[in-house]
């Protein structure tokens, strides 16, 4: 992009090449996560009971070492009361940031979702439609050799919101691969 001005001889000149384009300046990275998570619940209310996560999220680096982002989560189970069942949340998340200048990525996650799985009650968690979750964790990237490939581990408690009785928190860890678009870029633009 390059600006323009005229004066007053209607003669016309540039001023200056900017460094950066638009959308580096607004969005200085793109971080694209996959992740897998399998819980083997076996105690005398989740008998036999097995969680598979498989979560996604996209999102770009604003301003301030924030990440804002979109994620969902494909869950597949089954257990000792339900042979087989398929769950989907859906949500916005947050990530600060807090070791910007170093290669791997510290943050802090704030997330809110919407879907259908209710960590509810005794015996295996079941469908329970509109519920909303806000959840909160720690996470990790953590760069593999010279690339923009990641490590990625995280872990979350999302409080249940929402009509449902005996809520319990659904807490989730989560091992996956990141790909960082811009991040070696980010000191220079930070």
């Amino acid at each position: 992009m390059v600006l323009f001005f005229a004066n007053n001889d209607s003669h016309v000149s540039s001023i200056v090449q900017p460094k950066f384009s638009l959308f580096e300046l607004l969005f200085k990275a793109v971080r694209l996560n996959t992740g897998f998570t399998h819980w083997d619940h076996g105690s005398e209310e989740f008998v036999n009971f097995h969680e598979i996560t498989w979560s996604n999220q996209v999102s770009v680096l604003i301003p301030h070492d924030l990440y804002i982002g979109l994620q969902l989560y494909s869950l597949y189970t089954w257990g000792s009361y339900v042979s087989e069942e398929n769950f989907l949340l859906k949500g916005v998340f947050i990530h600060y940031d807090f070791i910007p200048n170093e290669k791997a990525m510290g943050y802090v996650e704030l997330s809110y979702m919407q879907g259908d799985y209710c960590y509810c009650g005794p015996g295996d968690p079941y469908r329970f439609p509109n519920l909303h979750y806000i959840g909160v964790g720690p996470g990790l990237d953590y760069p593999i050799l010279k690339s923009n490939f990641f490590a990625h581990a995280s872990v979350l408690a999302h409080i249940i919101a929402g009509s449902a009785e005996d809520k319990y928190p659904y807490i989730i860890y989560k091992f996956g691969l990141s790909y960082h678009i811009g991040k070696p870029r980010y000191a220079a633009l930070h």
